[in-house]
């Protein structure tokens, strides 16, 4: 057995628990309110990476079609690679 392999498997669990507790500094962070309460909409905030597109993407530009978009993302059901093209 790795035992160097079993190290390194551990302490990628524990960023992982670490980054759904706590969140991931500019992409998201928990909500503090609970499933429960009225209005409630997701576990995580997306604004921080909202706000962090905004900032890095030229939206006019985009929008002219002067440019092609294309973002690559992971299906979380199926792990299936999924990409969108706008063209």
């Amino acid at each position: 057995m790795n035992i160097g392999g079993s190290s390194r498997h551990a302490q990628n669990w524990i960023s992982v628990l670490q980054a759904r507790l706590f969140g991931a500094r500019g992409h998201f962070h928990p909500r503090l309110a609970s499933p429960a309460s009225e209005g409630f909409k997701s576990i995580y905030d997306l604004g921080p990476m909202r706000r962090r597109i905004e900032k890095l993407v030229d939206f006019e530009r985009l929008n002219n079609g002067d440019m092609r978009l294309c973002v690559a993302t992971t299906d979380i059901e199926t792990g299936d690679p999924v990409v969108f093209l706008v063209v």
